[in-house]
């Protein structure tokens, strides 16, 4: 282990951002990058995760937002809102010209419809609807029926 990996084994997101943002070599960015990449695996904490994927993408303005600190945090915040709306804008501008063809998706085929064993009794009809879904309406119905289960 060399003495600049030992140096960056105790450090806070918000240091390896900016230690980050200080390298001027590629390997040392890239040496931190590994860093904040093996700490992201083994930490619970999102801010990790985030901050490994913002090294990996470039992403200069999200690393110069988890940098800041005190006052210069607003200003880091404004400055990466906005990259975030020219980056938004960037990919409307790529949006506008597919024509809409290409974007939609093709029409279902309407699905067979299985009569349910017991008409009467609501968990057949409830299996009947479901053997009908597709993976994205399984999913949806899923995600639904957790939440209601929480309250």
């Amino acid at each position: 282990m060399t003495t600049s990996t030992a140096k960056t084994i105790r450090m806070s997101a918000t240091e390896a951002a900016a230690a980050w943002l200080k390298a001027k070599s590629v390997t040392a960015k890239k040496q931190i990058g590994d860093f904040v990449a093996a700490r992201a695996s083994e930490s619970s904490r999102v801010r990790w995760t985030r901050l490994a994927k913002s090294m990996a993408e470039g992403d200069v303005a999200r690393i110069e937002y988890y940098a800041a600190t005190g006052a210069d945090k607003a200003a880091a915040a404004a400055k990466l809102r906005t990259a975030d709306k020219e980056a938004d804008e960037a990919v409307a501008k790529v949006v506008k010209g597919i024509p809409l063809a290409k974007t939609r998706k093709p029409a279902r085929k309407p699905a067979k419809k299985t009569p349910a064993k017991d008409e009467g009794s609501k968990a057949a009809n409830l299996v009947a609807m479901l053997e009908q879904m597709d993976e994205g309406q399984m999913e949806t119905f899923m995600t639904f029926a957790k939440l209601a289960l929480k309250k």
